[in-house]
């Protein structure tokens, strides 16, 4: 009788606690609590060369689970099929899941061509090319767009609609979303070489992804220098296997690593200066040399000497020409790593502080400053500065709209 009274009450209490607990959750919204530093578990997708396939081509058929602990050491083992979908889906949705309420139909208006059925002519801008503009001019609201026929649309520019675009309030000419075969077209029997410092190899990796017309490496997003070195690798392999094959292809490589960071003295602008000209002689006429540098440059100069720095920039611009300069990022700060935010604080300054002196004897460059400054969502950057693969492609985008014209 007793055991039997033991498990009533016993069922009872459960019963009350679960009714307790319900309560509690119904009466509360859900909220998502922030996952502890030291339990971090990041899964994506990475395709890495085997130790006996070192002298030949990235082997793009294995794909590795890739587990990014606290450090940011990586640890590579290789994944079943069951992880790997699994996997790829939730760093689809994770990267791709743009922070925006609206989506708005595209249409054909002046801010905004598409190549619908209509057939375009595009056309290469010779040197000094197509400055858009700075400044509030460059300043962009991003949001993604629906469009009423997709079959009108390759799978670039669709994605570019999906994943968000940030069109610049006054450009000095009309932005055109480029497919993969209008940006190949008019690159075609061109070289375009990148070079600089971490974000010019980010704007490399948006630049191959539309000229191949696939997302390198599944877009895995970039979040140290280890996976950035082997993202750019495999794009100069794939770009450089491309024009074997087809020779209208345009050469497109990133070149001069580490020498036009602007880390190693001021001896950097001579040898960077250096480093490209050996690289690009004798082809001034076919080769577009895009370059981009500055953080490491005021970091050397004790994140203070901003004067310096826009100087040093300066002097370097004068010693490689013709040459497209891409200006440094915005840094949001609120989300810069606290140990580094304090020096990270005077970064934004060096391009304001150099635009004035390019802009007067008419240096061509390409404004990235306002088109990561608007880009305010927690998707857009992982500390601040990098940013993420589809804000890269959107770089891409205007860095062939300064390169290239659309005649309609």
């Amino acid at each position: 009788m007793s055991s039997a009274f033991s498990k009533t009450t016993a069922i009872g209490c459960l019963f009350l606690l679960a009714l307790l607990v319900f309560d509690k959750i119904s009466r509360s919204p859900w909220t998502w609590q922030p996952i502890e530093e030291s339990h971090k578990d990041i899964h994506i997708h990475i395709v890495m060369q085997s130790d006996a396939q070192n002298r030949g081509a990235p082997d793009l058929d294995d794909t590795y689970h890739v587990h990014l602990n606290q450090s940011h050491a990586i640890d590579f083992h290789p994944m079943d099929d069951a992880k790997r979908n699994q996997s790829h889906a939730l760093v689809a949705n994770q990267t791709h899941a743009l922070a925006l309420n609206q989506s708005h139909e595209i249409a054909t208006s002046d801010s905004v061509r598409n190549n619908g059925t209509k057939s375009l002519t595009v056309k290469f801008i010779p040197y000094p090319h197509n400055t858009l503009g700075s400044g509030a001019d460059m300043e962009c609201q991003w949001e993604t767009k629906s469009v009423s026929d997709p079959s009108a649309y390759d799978f670039i520019q669709l994605e570019a609609f999906r994943e968000g675009i940030c069109m610049p309030n006054r450009p000095s000419s009309a932005i055109h979303i480029f497919s993969s075969s209008e940006a190949k077209k008019c690159l075609s029997f061109r070289r375009v070489v990148i070079t600089g410092d971490s974000y010019m190899k980010q704007l490399f990796v948006g630049l191959a992804d539309i000229l191949l017309g696939k997302k390198i490496q599944n877009d895995v997003q970039m979040t140290n220098s280890t996976i950035r070195v082997k993202v750019v690798e495999i794009a100069n392999y794939w770009l450089a296997e491309r024009h074997k094959k087809d020779e209208s292809f345009p050469i497109a490589e990133y070149i001069c690593d580490n020498i036009c960071y602007g880390k190693n003295g001021a001896s950097w602008k001579k040898q960077c200066a250096n480093c490209i000209h050996l690289q690009t002689q004798g082809e001034e006429n076919t080769t577009v040399t895009v370059a981009g540098a500055g953080v490491h440059i005021l970091a050397r100069l004790g994140n203070k000497d901003i004067q310096t720095a826009a100087r040093e920039l300066d002097q370097f611009l004068n010693m490689t020409k013709p040459i497209l300069f891409v200006s440094p990022p915005h840094y949001r700060l609120e989300q810069v790593p606290e140990p580094y935010r304090e020096k990270t604080s005077t970064r934004n300054t060096v391009w304001e502080t150099l635009l004035p002196i390019i802009a007067p004897r008419k240096q061509p460059y390409v404004d990235m400053f306002q088109l990561t400054r608007s880009c305010y969502m927690e998707n857009c950057s992982y500390d601040g500065g990098h940013r993420s693969r589809y804000v890269n492609r959107w770089k891409a985008q205007l860095l062939l709209n300064t390169l290239c014209e659309v005649v309609e």
